[in-house]
C-alpha cells in the first residue's frame, strides 16, 4: 500500500513512497513463497518501489552500522524503512531503559539525516494486555501504533496515534491466498 499509494486498513495512502524493507527472519524459502503471493499482479512500477532484503545483519547500536544504513538509504532514495522484526536489529536489553533510549537515539538519527519513516514491528510480551515487550521507551517513542491481536476467530486492528485523529478499530479476516488482512465486511468497524 505505501509503495502502490494503495489503501491500508480502511486508510488511504496520499502518495506512493519507495520503501525499503530489511527481514530478520523467515528463512530464504518462505519468504520467497510469501513475496511472489503478495507482489502477484503489481505493476512493474509499483514493484520498482520495494526494496526488500533477507536476512539482514544490521546492529542499531553500533556506529559503523547506523553510518551504513544511514549511507544505503540516502544512495537507494528510500523513504519508508520497515524493520521485521525490531529486536533482530539491535543487540541490547530491551528491558533497560537507558539502553533502548540509545537505541531510539540512532533511530531518530537516521530519520533525521535521511528524512525516512521508519516503521517497527514488534512483539507484544507473553501478556498481550500489558502492552510492548520490553522497556517502556519503546511504547513511549511511536508516533502511530497499530496492535494486531486475536479476537475471536479473526484478528483486531487497534490504533494509537500522536499526531491524528486515531480510527476505530477493525475486525481483520486473514485471506490465506493473498496473505494480506482484509477488514472484515460483517460490522467492520468495531468500538469495543
Amino acid at each position: 500500500a505505501i509503495a502502490s499509494g494503495g489503501t491500508f486498513l480502511e486508510s488511504n495512502v496520499p502518495e506512493s513512497k519507495s520503501v525499503l524493507i530489511l527481514s530478520a527472519e523467515g528463512g530464504y524459502f518462505p519468504n520467497r513463497k510469501r513475496i511472489k503471493l503478495l507482489t502477484k499482479g503489481m505493476d512493474d512500477a509499483i514493484l520498482n518501489k520495494i526494496t526488500y532484503a533477507p536476512s539482514v545483519s544490521l546492529d542499531l547500536g553500533e556506529s559503523e552500522h547506523l553510518d551504513a544504513i544511514i549511507d544505503f538509504i540516502k544512495a537507494g532514495g528510500f523513504q519508508v524503512l520497515i524493520l521485521d522484526p525490531f529486536i533482530r536489529f539491535h543487540t541490547t536489553d530491551e528491558n533497560s531503559a537507558s539502553s533502548m533510549s540509545t537505541i531510539y537515539s540512532n533511530i531518530h538519527q537516521i530519520m533525521g539525516e535521511t528524512g525516512v519513516s521508519i516503521c517497527l514491528v514488534h512483539h507484544t510480551g507473553k501478556n498481550e494486555h500489558a502492552g510492548a515487550r520490553g522497556s517502556s521507551v519503546i511504547a513511549s517513542e511511536y508516533d502511530s501504533c497499530i496492535k494486531l491481536r486475536r479476537s475471536g476467530g479473526g484478528v483486531k486492528a487497534e490504533f494509537d496515534m500522536r499526531h491524528v485523529e486515531t480510527p476505530n478499530a477493525l475486525n481483520l479476516i486473514f485471506n490465506p491466498e493473498t496473505l494480506r488482512f482484509d477488514v472484515s465486511t460483517s460490522s467492520s468497524r468495531n468500538d469495543e
